[in-house]
């Protein structure tokens, strides 16, 4: 899946270096690995926009996403944005 601004999300079977962090979807008590985030050049605004943008998506469907194994350049534009927590529930 491809978000625009070099935004992609790959499948697991794609880990290769290090992710920025590792999606999953979360359905009351079922969560389920969708796959991993990655972005061209250093984290910035446009890759914490994406994450927000795909979370909406998923709450209009009645689920959520969890980030795991989120990177310190990601977990730092989380912080300064105020949504770490929401996304991020066991640093």
């Amino acid at each position: 899946m491809t978000f625009g601004a070099g935004i992609r999300l790959l499948c697991m079977a794609d880990i290769g270096g290090s992710p920025h962090a590792v999606i999953r979807l979360v359905a009351g008590d079922r969560r389920l690995v969708l796959g991993t985030l990655r972005a061209t050049g250093r984290c910035d605004l446009a890759l914490v926009d994406a994450i927000l943008h795909l979370q909406l998506i998923a709450r209009r469907r009645r689920t959520s996403i969890e980030l795991d194994r989120v990177g310190d350049d990601l977990a730092e534009l989380l912080d300064l944005v105020g949504v770490r927590d929401r996304l991020n529930p066991a640093p």
